[in-house]
């Protein structure tokens, strides 16, 4: 079982993206919302998060996620793409 701090943060974000390549959206949801609990500042872990909710359909959650990444980092490349 993973931690509760914040440096595992990347942990259950790179467990939700593994979860969302196995086509299990549930787990890979509840892992990379957690994620970004867990690191509320970084830009890149809501891309991720941002990026997943895009391919799965949903456009306001995505939205959200992306514009986070981008107020945190006006330059994230990929949030701006997506």
């Amino acid at each position: 079982s993973l931690g509760r701090s914040k440096k595992k943060g990347w942990d259950y974000i790179h467990r939700g993206l593994a979860y969302y390549k196995l086509e299990e959206k549930d787990k890979a949801m509840s892992d990379l919302e957690y994620g970004i609990a867990l690191l509320p500042g970084n830009a890149q872990a809501h891309y991720e998060v941002g990026h997943v909710r895009l391919s799965n359909g949903d456009t306001a959650g995505a939205i959200k996620n992306l514009n986070e990444a981008i107020k945190i980092d006006s330059r994230h490349y990929l949030a701006l793409i997506d």
